[in-house]
């Protein structure tokens, strides 16, 4: 969190004159905002039929929000303030934001590489952090925050309806102790690695879910991936382990890589098989040539999250998919 204290310092010490002599941008289109480019209030909107994305790379924003079913993609460069309204999607995989809120009923996906200081879903917004670092998150009113990786460094709140879920292995809380002593949780999350999450607020322990991941056998087609072939679709087959229903699958939290949300799917319960299909141009901008182990995660209508992988092997050219 260094380099955002430097920042927001630098942003005082200069006066908000200098913020506001920065210009604005309203996007009705996809756009870049990438290094060098400084822009004071950013709002992003839809031109229906046509849904816009924007992408950031580097840069600096004072103030960003996204409208309508826009989607904002942020891995690098940095943003004070970061709002999600209507049904827009905000995607963290990098860069630094100081405070990051879903309202609404938006959805923000925060992954490895990102950096927030403040999180928090109002409204019924819709958080999943399933890496990056965060200081404070929290959730109101209806907002639910869904935990399956990252690092929680400070604290974790909760108020109203809000609910928080947590997804991984040996998990536990108590309403007591901690560093704020309201509690705290622990466990593995679903990668395997360790925590410890301190809770802040005497109501955030009865808001807390905590939700036992089980195993799914993936297998992906192609298994051979050519990054010069024109194909539209990546497939694949998920089966759960006995016991479990695909039917049970809500198709909306399948993602691939944790990042990649199914195009089309569809549900065999007879033979117990899931088949979901992802657009190969998001797929292959993810990938790099020699073999690569994917996860595909999701969750069930219970809240049950389920994870698989299944590696394939990337080409440049030259070779046939099976």
């Amino acid at each position: 969190m260094k380099k955002i204290i430097v920042t927001i310092l630098l942003v005082v010490l200069l006066g908000t004159s200098v913020v506001q002599a920065l210009p604005n941008w309203d996007i009705y289109s996809d756009a870049v905002i990438e290094e060098g480019d400084q822009y004071n209030n950013v709002r992003i909107f839809d031109t229906p039929p046509d849904n816009t994305t924007v992408d950031m790379t580097g840069g600096l924003v004072d103030s960003l929000t996204t409208y309508d079913q826009s989607t904002f993609n942020i891995s690098g460069g940095y943003v004070s303030t970061l709002w999600g309204y209507n049904s827009s999607t905000i995607n963290a995989f990098g860069g630094e934001v100081f405070s990051l809120y879903a309202l609404d009923t938006s959805v923000i996906d925060v992954f490895d590489d990102a950096i927030v200081d403040v999180l928090v879903a109002n409204g019924t917004g819709l958080i999943n952090m399933s890496g990056g670092i965060v200081d404070h998150a929290g959730v109101n009113e209806s907002g639910t925050l869904n935990l399956s990786g990252g690092l929680v460094s400070d604290r974790l709140w909760a108020s109203g309806s809000g609910i928080i879920n947590f997804y991984g292995y040996n998990l536990a809380k108590t309403n007591t102790g901690g560093h704020y002593g309201f509690g705290f949780v622990s466990g593995e999350w679903v990668d395997r690695t360790t925590f410890n999450i301190n809770l802040s607020g005497p109501d955030t322990y009865s808001h807390i879910n905590l939700i036992n991941v089980i195993a799914a056998g993936i297998d992906i087609v192609p298994n051979t991936f050519n990054l010069t072939s024109k194909g539209k679709w990546i497939t694949c087959y998920i089966r759960l382990d006995e016991g479990y229903d695909v039917g049970e699958i809500d198709p909306d939290t399948i993602l691939l890589e944790r990042r990649i949300k199914p195009a089309w799917s569809w549900f065999n319960e007879q033979q117990q098989v899931a088949m979901v299909k992802f657009k190969r141009s998001k797929v292959q901008e993810i990938l790099e040539p020699g073999e690569c182990e994917l996860v595909v995660t999701g969750h069930l209508a219970d809240l049950t999250y389920f994870e698989g992988t299944d590696t394939i092997r990337v080409i440049d050219k030259g070779h046939k998919e099976k």
